[in-house]
């Protein structure tokens, strides 16, 4: 019978910097997000600016034999401000979107599209911590691995006196919006984000 991995959990703001490149080009290869889709550099700045941001409820997921990161959790209250963090500094920001008016600007449009829907978005959610991004190595799914970074999340927001948790979710995504439902989160209302349908959901803590 085949042993039962055993992963370790850690605060994201613990991370040693090896391990956040490793962590970045983990989330690029396994969330197929408008983030991943901007390209590694950008996936690499955005954790770098979750771990310096107090507000940012994060942890990180290794596997105990190999060491290596295995999975990832990461919210914020906040997350129209990390993410302007992404824009900085402001030259190399336009130098990436000049590249990408040339080479792929239906992501640019996306990118627009997203900006629009997210803004000012939790400000209608007093109180919430939002789940922004959730994901786990292929190799490992099917081991709870999952469940186990999704809990520690909740847990810590709680501990951190919100009052919920929201996040979006593709609505085509239905893996994850079984492990959402299965932990308590109830879809809220369906949007359209450019080219993307997407449910908000909640859960009350």
């Amino acid at each position: 019978m085949t042993e039962t991995p055993l992963f370790a959990l850690f605060p994201l703001q613990t991370i040693a910097p090896p391990m956040l490149e490793r962590l970045a080009r983990l989330h690029h290869a396994v969330l197929p997000t408008l983030l991943s889709q901007l390209g590694l550099p950008f996936v690499e700045r955005y954790y770098r600016a979750a771990v310096a941001d107090p507000r940012v409820i994060g942890f990180y997921a290794v596997h105990e034999q190999s060491g290596a990161p295995c999975g990832f959790a990461v919210g914020t209250p906040r997350p129209q401000a990390l993410n302007a963090q992404l824009r900085q500094p402001p030259g190399w920001f336009a130098a990436q979107m000049a590249r990408l008016l040339f080479q792929r600007p239906s992501l640019l449009w996306q990118l627009l599209a997203s900006a629009r829907a997210a803004a000012g978005q939790m400000a209608d959610e007093p109180g919430a911590v939002e789940l922004t991004y959730l994901g786990v190595a292929e190799e490992w799914r099917g081991h709870g691995l999952g469940s186990q970074l999704l809990q520690a999340f909740l847990d810590a927001s709680r501990r951190a006196g919100y009052r919920n948790v929201v996040l979006s979710v593709e609505t085509d995504n239905a893996a994850a919006i079984r492990l959402y439902r299965r932990t308590g989160f109830i879809i809220r209302k369906t949007f359209r984000e450019g080219r993307f349908e997407r449910h908000r959901m909640e859960i009350v803590l």
